[in-house]
């Protein structure tokens, strides 16, 4: 699948970082394309008659009968729970699952229940994760189960190189976490297969404005997807957003305003969301948000033992807490600190965004669709 690209002089780039770079030579400005000729062609106001899990079967078998080999990268979270059930329960198979943790960087790392903040993230896999992907490999013996120890990734990082891949997350783990580079059976798949890589992001982001709801694609939530391998015949495929299968964005953007209409708490928050349209900042609004849309959006949605919060910026953020305090002043942990500030310090502020006294992240992107009849034109 086509991530999109970006407009910086006339020529295109795939990647954020190098579009970003080239247009803060010459203070340019940057077009954000992600196939507006199918979605800027599509009329969101119109509900799709089919459930959302009818819609999202019929992903699962699309992706199933496009790829000789599926990958899913599974985090535990509902929305890659969401993608795993719609196969499992449909009796579609997926290859292979990549569950991944740093393993090798966790030494003496303090695992608990208590801390539910971001920087406690990583304990997310010991009480969720891993106990949610034991049981499936008791009851799906077939499936292969990859467990990525991705801090071996992060010890191979090359100069710059690891900062330009990150794209819009620009922190320690966000590359590691999705090279499969060094897997020899991947490899060999590859040679004569061509294998689909699934990620299970993003939920939608809907507006309230002015009498109108409206659906938000931004490109950072695009951005989050990094190839696995890079190989011809390997390709990423986000399960929710995508242009061969658009309503089901368009269903679960429904979803949420009919829950709107009924719901004035629910309306509230999206009507607040709108004046938080261009920060990347978990608010309190925005959590309240995602927590209410997953009963929504994922009719068997199942509780989580254990959950924190989601990282509060996009740059250096506080998931990876662990390798901040376990590998403090090390090769790589100076590395890449000096990378990305010679990064940023490069930058003029147009292509960054602040809060308080942090860069949160580069300059968001959208797309914005409205979702309200006899109002849009």
């Amino acid at each position: 699948m086509n991530l999109g690209h970006y407009i910086v002089n006339n020529r295109n780039y795939s990647n954020k970082v190098e579009a970003i770079i080239e247009a803060n030579k010459s203070k340019a400005t940057i077009e954000w394309v992600f196939h507006d000729s199918v979605f800027n062609n599509i009329d969101f106001t119109i509900e799709p008659i089919k459930t959302l899990n009818q819609i999202y079967l019929e992903r699962a078998i699309q992706l199933r009968k496009k790829y000789d080999y599926l990958i899913l990268f599974f985090s535990g979270g509902s929305d890659s729970i969401n993608v795993l059930n719609t196969f499992l329960k449909n009796n579609i198979i997926i290859d292979e699952i990549i569950v991944s943790y740093p393993e090798s960087g966790l030494k003496n790392y303090n695992f608990n229940k208590i801390d539910t903040s971001a920087s406690n993230n990583i304990s997310e896999y010991l009480y969720n994760t891993k106990p949610y992907i034991s049981t499936i490999q008791q009851k799906y013996p077939n499936i292969k189960i990859t467990f990525h120890d991705y801090f071996i990734d992060m010890l191979d990082y090359k100069t710059n190189d690891w900062l330009i891949r990150s794209s819009d997350w620009i922190h320690p783990a966000t590359v590691a976490k999705f090279n499969l580079t060094r897997y020899t059976h991947i490899n060999e798949i590859l040679q004569n297969k061509s294998i689909g890589a699934i990620y299970g992001f993003e939920k939608p982001i809907i507006l309230y404005a002015y009498k109108k709801y409206y659906c938000i694609l931004r490109d950072s939530n695009i951005n989050g997807a990094v190839m696995p391998v890079n190989h011809p015949n390997m390709h990423t495929e986000l399960f929710y957003i995508t242009p061969e299968m658009p309503d089901l964005l368009i269903k679960q953007s429904h979803a949420i305003v009919n829950k709107c209409k009924i719901d004035p708490t629910l309306k509230n928050t999206v009507s607040l969301m709108a004046m938080l349209a261009n920060t990347p900042v978990n608010t309190h609004t925005i959590k309240t948000y995602h927590k209410s849309i997953i009963p929504i959006i994922y009719p068997e949605s199942v509780n989580l033992e254990f959950q924190t919060e989601k990282a509060s910026t996009h740059f250096m953020v506080e998931s990876d807490a662990w390798f901040y305090q376990l590998h403090y002043n090390t090769e790589t942990y100076n590395m890449i600190m000096t990378d990305y500030n010679n990064l940023i310090n490069s930058l003029d502020d147009e292509y960054l965004i602040k809060e308080s006294d942090r860069i949160s992240s580069f300059k968001l992107y959208y797309k914005i669709y409205c979702l309200t009849q006899d109002i849009c034109s």
